[in-house]
């Protein structure tokens, strides 16, 4: 299969830090819904086999995938409130062992298109005198997610539905790797750290952020040599996706004028539009690139014109939408 998520996991050798929850997640709807030819190694990424795999056990136990980019989950057409989850189907959780999404079902809340460019250059404007956090020696980076996910049962036809899911991450400095994970109040094993050799979008570092490009052009050569060439999506679409995940980790160490030119740099994108929503009663922005029917957003506070979020799906369906909070802190499990 040549799908990058199906790749990460396929490939992960032991105690390679490598794919979300989320990509794993994609991984296993796509192994069983799909075939496709293989694909070449894709280097090691920042994030955490060890609760990826505790995850794709939890969900082929309890017979139900995770469906966070793909999927079929309750449409939310671009103006219009999600429908109602369908009841009687199987809890994610996957038994005791797995840290899956709760059963609580949570609704999307309406959303409306707006402007893209116009909300660019109002995020700019907002960001522009925004400064960095500096990790002191020791400290971490505290990242909560609240958001939704689309569960679905294995060969059940109705559609997905859309259910709580939380996640609270400790980020180390180097290359951003996870010290301590805790999924819908289940602490998962955080895998093992790895040397970072060479800084990049997969495996920051403070001064690697600090040190970003303020050319949007400059910018977007160095993210891309990072994540490599990949034959299936193009670099505006890789680009979506990876800066999502770079966000949620590293957002609060970037400089003011590197989120503008961050900003910028998508701006540029093809298939760029952008919507107004409301979630967990916050307004925000998400700007979307769409390739090949599918979609990944960066949501903004337009408050603030700081990332606090990110969401994907298929057509005018979102699958998972999660917003985040960043703290500072001195250990691993402090809030």
């Amino acid at each position: 299969m040549t799908d990058p998520d199906v790749v990460a996991v396929r490939e992960l050798p032991p105690g390679v830090t490598e794919p979300t929850d989320a990509s794993v997640a994609r991984t296993w709807h796509t192994m069983t819904r799909r075939q496709a030819a293989p694909a070449r190694r894709r280097p090691a990424r920042r994030w955490v086999p060890a609760a990826a795999a505790v995850l794709v056990a939890g969900v082929a136990a309890g017979g139900v995938v995770l469906l966070p980019d793909r999927g079929a989950g309750p449409a939310v057409e671009v103006g219009g409130a999600p429908t109602a989850p369908p009841t009687g189907k199987a809890d994610a959780g996957g038994g005791p062992n797995a840290a899956g999404p709760t059963s609580q079902p949570v609704s999307l809340g309406p959303s409306e298109p707006i402007d893209a460019a116009h909300a660019i250059d109002t995020l700019i404007g907002k960001v522009a005198g925004s400064t960095a956090q500096t990790l002191r020696p020791g400290q971490l980076v505290y990242t909560r997610m609240s958001g939704a996910t689309t569960v679905d049962d294995i060969g059940d036809p109705e559609p997905g539905r859309m259910v709580r899911d939380e996640s609270e991450i400790w980020y180390a400095p180097e290359g951003m790797s996870a010290k301590a994970i805790t999924r819908n109040g289940v602490d998962m094993p955080p895998g093992e750290s790895r040397p970072v050799d060479k800084p990049s979008i997969w495996q920051p570092t403070p001064a690697w952020l600090a040190g970003l490009p303020t050319e949007p052009a400059a910018l977007r050569t160095e993210l891309l040599v990072g994540i490599g060439d990949n034959k299936k999506w193009t670099g505006d679409h890789l680009l979506a996706k990876e800066l999502g995940e770079l966000l949620a980790s590293s957002e609060p160490l970037l400089t003011g004028a590197v989120r503008v030119t961050m900003l910028k740099m998508i701006k540029g994108f093809e298939g760029l539009s952008a919507r107004e929503t409301v979630f967990d009663d916050q307004r925000v922005w998400a700007l979307r690139q769409t390739e090949q029917g599918r979609f990944d957003e960066i949501l903004f506070d337009p408050a603030t014109g700081r990332a606090v979020g990110r969401a994907s799906g298929e057509g005018d369906t979102v699958s998972y939408q999660v917003l985040w909070t960043h703290k500072l802190v001195a250990v691993a499990g402090a809030r």
